[in-house]
């Protein structure tokens, strides 16, 4: 995906595949968020575990954009 760009380096390239990463998995924590969302009560823990995942995490690619 970054190959492709002639004017970044191996550190930015590595950054931008990081955020990227990041960007994946906070949107499969919404997922998740979401399906367990109508589940029993018994299952409220893996929506509280993956919300306050991905709001801990949202942050971090801010952070990693601005040190690429």
């Amino acid at each position: 995906m970054t190959q492709l760009s002639e004017s970044l380096n191996k550190k930015q390239k590595r950054g931008f595949l990081f955020a990227f990463g990041l960007i994946a998995l906070i949107s499969l924590l919404e997922v998740v968020t979401l399906k367990v969302d109508g589940l029993p009560k018994k299952f409220r823990w893996i929506n509280i575990v993956s919300n306050y995942l991905g709001f801990g995490l949202t942050p971090s690619v801010c952070i990693c954009l601005v040190y690429v």
